[in-house]
Formats: C-alpha cells, structure tokens, sequence
C-alpha cells in the first residue's frame, strides 16, 4: 500500500468510536468485500475477522473470550448450512490498538468438540468453559499481539494478513462436514456446481449420496471423470471438469461415519424438487428444529426420557 493509504488508515483508526468504525477502517485499508451475514464480523474464504472496540487483548481472558466468540461462528461453517461458505484457514481479530492473527485450525479441537461446550448460546456471550479452556491453552497465551500504532509492527502484520487474502491462494482450513442437519443445504450446493454434469434418467441426489462416499465415487482428474455406484452394482461414468469437483471437495470432507450416511439415505426423499414436494404434499418438519426440540427436552427431563 501508499503512503498515502497508510496514512488514511492511521487517521481513521485513530479516530473510530464504535467496532463498526474499526470493521470500516481495515475494510478500506485491506479492500475487503462486505459479507457480514449470518451476523458474524466480516468473512472471506481466506480469512474470517472479528473485530471489536477499545479491547485488551493482553489480558489473557479478553483475548480468549474474542477467540471463543470467533469460534462459535468457525462451528456454524463446518457444521451449518451455509454450504457455499468453506472454513477460512486464518482467523484475524483486531481492535484500534492491537491484532491477533492466527490459523484456525489450532483450535479445532475446541469447536469440534460437540457436548463439552454450550454451542447454543449466542457468540458474544461464549460458554465461560470455553473461555477458561482456551485461556490455559499454550497456543493462545503464546499469540503475538501486533500494536497498531507502531507502524513497523502494522506493516509486519498487514503484509502476512495481505499474503492470506490473496485470492489466488485457494487454500481453505478445515474442512466442512456434511451431517444430517444440512445435508439439503449442502446437495443444493453440490447440485448448483456438479449437478449439470450428472443429469439424465436418474435424479442427481442418486449421485449426489453416492458421491458423498470414498467407497462409492471414484475421480479420475486427468481424464475429467467420475465413476458413482448409484445402486444395484450399477456404476455411471460421468464426465466432470476437474477444477470444479476439486473445488468442492476441497471445501468438503466425505463422510465417513456409517450412521450419517443411513441418517441421510433415510431423509433422502427431501431432495425431491420442491415444486415436486407441494404436489403430492410432501412436507416435513426441517431437522434442525426437530433436533432442537429434543435438545431442549432433554435439558429439562434429562436424556433418559
């Protein structure tokens, strides 16, 4: 950047009054795109940011409940329905005056893990076990906390943060894993980017669920080909361009858990058109809300009901 741009950005930073000021400052600084939906920061394939206002992040409990907020929302990525969104491989939290930048797959262990942390609660408020975890954590105690206002500190910081965002790089962290609970979002998606090249007589969630099996696709990319058992000892040759079956399957994990896989052969009706769905009056409490409802019961009466 300019001498100019790194002037501009000190003059903004230093006087923002709200987090949304400090979100505005480095989006202009490092030419971020805007997508704050699903209520998180800022996110890009590349890296996903949470920023905040006048933090310390040298105290060790504020800077581990920053990383615990940002981890609620890496979970909602791997396991959500927000198929098209791949995990970023580096995390950024930064207010006025410092910035952490780190991997994210240093914490996977935490957002992994499914029944020792609340994952319910809302993001700015993390469940203090979480907190607590990851504040005696090495790798958290150890992050290097850039000052912003020491501009060979910043410009240490902004040049790894520039390298990560280089769309270019298309390196993704962990992967995404298809479940029960969005396997529909996740075959729209699947749908949009492969679905053209499988159309014929059968329906393509025939190929989809067998392409969510190591054991039942095989990819050819040198010859631009898939090989699906779609059932009955019955394999199709497909011809499939290899960027875009890469592309997907650098976002996504196949699913290797046998119970997922009858979980999601069981629903796969679901996939059916919707138009077609209505028609013959197809229609079903959605899973995440059906799971939820038992979540809650069995808070209250225990899991034994």
């Amino acid at each position: 950047m300019s001498k100019k741009a790194l002037d501009k950005f000190f003059s903004n930073i230093a006087n923002v009054h709200t987090e949304e000021d400090v979100k505005n400052a480095y989006a202009r600084y490092f030419r971020l795109e805007y997508d704050t939906a699903h209520k998180h920061d800022l996110y890009t394939k590349q890296v996903f940011f949470e920023f905040k206002f006048n933090k310390n992040f040298h105290n060790l409990k504020t800077r581990a409940s920053v990383l615990a907020q940002s981890l609620y929302y890496v979970r909602r990525l791997k396991f959500g329905t927000f198929a098209d969104k791949p995990v970023p491989l580096n995390l950024c939290m930064a207010d006025q005056n410092e910035a952490i930048f780190t991997e994210t797959k240093l914490c996977r262990h935490f957002y992994d893990d499914e029944k020792l942390y609340d994952w319910d609660l809302a993001p700015s408020m993390p469940d203090p076990n979480l907190v607590d975890d990851l504040a005696s954590t090495p790798a958290v105690k150890n992050l290097h906390i850039y000052k912003i206002s020491d501009r060979t500190e910043f410009e240490v910081f902004a040049a790894q943060l520039n390298i990560s965002l280089n769309p270019q790089i298309l390196l993704f962290g962990d992967k995404k894993l298809v479940t029960e609970e969005n396997f529909e979002e996740v075959f729209k998606y699947w749908n949009e980017q492969l679905g053209d090249y499988v159309r014929n007589g059968f329906k393509t969630s025939r190929y989809f669920v067998a392409d969510l099996q190591s054991s039942r696709s095989r990819f050819f990319p040198g010859e631009n080909k898939v090989l699906f058992d779609i059932g009955d000892d019955t394999w199709k040759s497909k011809k499939i361009l290899a960027r875009d079956y890469q592309h997907f399957w650098d976002i996504y994990d196949k699913v290797e858990n046998p119970s997922v896989v009858r979980g999601v052969l069981a629903k796969i009706d679901r996939l059916t058109d919707d138009e077609l769905r209505r028609f013959y009056g197809e229609f079903f409490t959605p899973v995440k809300f059906a799971k939820k409802a038992l979540d809650y019961i069995e808070k209250t009466i225990g899991k034994e009901w």
